[in-house]
């Protein structure tokens, strides 16, 4: 009996599927598209803290630069942030009065960028004057394109 090409994609081997699934970043947004960060969900705002801690992560920087910038973050749209962060993960929970959310987010692998990096810290810079009132829709498209900026080596330069 022959496996069907769904089957066939499922059994492929170790080394031929993803065992990381990204994040649909667009889709956190929902129907707040264009509502200011500071009036959105917790949910929400967490997930915009948690998104620019795994961005800095994933360029290599340590656990202090990710923390102050997740920190920063947190101040600027009114909530509390505890995070564990480790090479790969960030375990994080923020909290705004009574409520609380938790997320862990994860890194397939980690490198060095020290351009995204400096963009990066930049944003945080500016968004701690004026992210308040930016809209998901704003930040996610400001966090999309930071995060499409390539690194400065091929993986064979970097090993």
């Amino acid at each position: 009996m022959e496996k069907s090409e769904t089957e066939n994609q499922h059994n492929l081997g170790p080394n031929t599927q993803h065992h990381h699934m990204s994040i649909a970043w667009q889709e956190y947004i929902g129907d707040d598209a264009k509502v200011p960060a500071d009036y959105t969900s917790l949910k929400k705002r967490a997930g915009i803290i948690g998104r620019i801690g795994l961005m800095m992560l994933s360029c290599g920087t340590g656990a202090w630069r990710v923390r102050d910038s997740m920190d920063t973050i947190a101040r600027v749209l009114g909530v509390t942030c505890s995070a564990d962060i480790g090479l790969l993960s960030i375990s994080y929970t923020c909290v705004e009065g009574e409520h609380s959310f938790s997320q862990t987010l994860s890194l397939p692998s980690t490198g060095v960028n020290t351009d995204k990096l400096e963009v990066l810290e930049r944003y945080v810079k500016k968004f701690e004057v004026k992210g308040a009132s930016w809209s998901l829709e704003k930040i996610t498209h400001d966090l999309d394109k930071i995060n499409a900026k390539p690194g400065n080596y091929t993986s064979v330069q970097s090993g």
